[in-house]
């Protein structure tokens, strides 16, 4: 399977041995599967502890990524799933549930995005606060 499009393989910010070879270790699991583009990378700095395990093994640090932040070119897809403005609650949800996401873009009938409705925010709609209990219905 070949991969278009770069994939840097990160553990967390501040990367321990762990996240550092874990990263390296899955990466190179994936090129040995034949998928291509796969790159171990890190979002902070190394230590003496990482170090020593990849100089014992002969291995470079993973390249440094300053900035991992999704940027919406990253998230663009061609037909994504929306509902329109004019969509009922009920729309809404059964979209999230069939296609088990958790946010969905709301566009204007000539596929402009006005906002996005979450899973969360239907959830607040629907399910009364505990503490305010005049919202909430009585159960008999």
């Amino acid at each position: 399977m070949v991969n278009a499009t770069p994939t840097f393989v990160i553990g967390h910010k501040n990367p321990d041995t762990d996240s550092i070879c874990s990263a390296i270790a899955y990466a190179a699991f994936k090129q040995m599967r034949g998928e291509i583009g796969y790159t171990a990378a890190r979002c902070g700095n190394s230590n003496a502890r990482i170090d020593a395990v990849l100089t014992r093994f002969n291995y470079p640090l993973p390249t440094y990524l300053s900035d991992v932040s999704p940027r919406v070119h990253d998230l663009m897809v061609p037909n994504p799933i929306a509902v329109t403005n004019d969509a009922t609650c009920a729309e809404a949800l059964h979209l999230l549930d069939e296609h088990q996401i958790t946010v969905l873009p709301v566009i204007s009938a000539r596929k402009r995005v006005l906002g996005s409705v979450t899973l969360a925010q239907l959830g607040h709609f629907f399910i009364p606060r505990l503490d305010e209990p005049r919202a909430m219905r009585q159960v008999r």
